[in-house]
């Protein structure tokens, strides 16, 4: 069913240079700034608009931040944005100022297609360093190197293989690609009971409406639209799954056994809609309790995915707790 369902998963790290202040969700700060990077060290018209530029088809910033939809595609019809093929999980550290020789590090997950354009990230955060990130003290931001940049084999892997250093300035070996069976690995097959912790805001939506509590039938559908999706645009192939039966089984059969959700604010300022959007969402524990086995491989993948709105920043990022 997921057999084809690749990404690969890196672990970045920049050096300051200079003071670095970096505001408490590090998430949109990022982002905004690999776009920038990204544009300037891949797109040949920089000052253009990408729709109806001549290379669009062949151009790896408009396939991994502005991803066309098929005109002739009938599949999720209706649908106006193709989710990115990258996830940016920021720092999750509370400290906000950086000093030369502390280490900012962060990971990135390409899913798919974007796996093979992994080099033009190594570029494009080394370019961002130098171009420097956060507040602006004295008139600019703070400056930094790519120190190293890793390939992982898991999210819980302590080590990789090292792709790049700024020392050699060279790009050297090649990344692991992880699918669902590196993702099950040493995982228990069945459960029935399953604890979620959500370590950044995760926005998820029911009907247009962000929701502040949730049930498992809501975050399968999520879980479940975006690994389709991503499958679909990214990895190439359609997902069997019969999706109303699955849902309508996790509804009669999954319940909450607890839950300690809070809702966090959360805003960022959109240089595009030139004002102020929330990214808030909720954080915390939610236990589900029943008979899990048909939806463990949606949610262990998910751990690496994120779910709902925003994951791009970072949101909706979760750990799994099962015994």
């Amino acid at each position: 069913m997921l057999s084809h369902f690749r990404f690969a998963l890196f672990r970045l790290c920049l050096t300051p240079a200079e003071l670095v202040v970096l505001p408490f969700f590090k998430g949109s700060v990022f982002r905004g700034a690999l776009g920038s990077a990204l544009k300037k060290v891949a797109c040949v018209f920089r000052d253009r608009e990408c729709e109806g530029c001549q290379l669009e088809e062949n151009c790896v910033y408009r396939k991994i931040f502005e991803t066309p939809k098929p005109a002739d595609d009938s599949y999720f019809r209706g649908m106006v944005k193709i989710p990115h093929p990258f996830v940016l999980e920021p720092p999750q550290e509370e400290k906000q100022a950086y000093e030369p020789d502390d280490n900012i590090t962060f990971h990135l997950i390409l899913i798919g297609h974007a796996m093979k354009h992994w080099p033009f990230f190594v570029y494009a955060f080394s370019e961002l360093g130098q171009s420097g990130i956060g507040k602006h003290i004295e008139s600019k931001r703070g400056r930094c190197k790519l120190n190293t940049v890793e390939s992982l084999p898991s999210l819980n892997a302590k080590k990789g293989e090292i792709l790049y250093t700024h020392d050699s300035q060279e790009i050297s070996g090649g990344y692991m690609p992880v699918g669902l069976t590196e993702v099950l690995r040493g995982r228990p097959e069945q459960l029935n009971e399953i604890t979620l912790e959500f370590l950044t805001p995760t926005r998820i939506q029911e009907y247009g409406d962000l929701q502040q509590k949730l049930t498992f039938a809501t975050l399968l559908k999520r879980l479940l639209q975006r690994i389709s999706m991503l499958s679909y645009f990214h990895c190439g192939k359609r997902l069997d799954i019969d999706y109303r039966t699955l849902i309508e089984q996790a509804e009669r059969e999954i319940e909450v056994a607890s839950e300690s959700l809070e809702w966090f604010a959360l805003r960022r300022y959109s240089r595009r809609q030139e004002q102020s959007v929330s990214l808030g969402g909720f954080l915390g524990n939610i236990t589900f309790e029943g008979n899990l086995q048909d939806y463990l491989p949606f949610i262990y993948l998910g751990e690496y995915l994120h779910v709902g709105k925003n994951t791009a920043f970072g949101l909706g990022k979760y750990r799994v707790f099962a015994d």
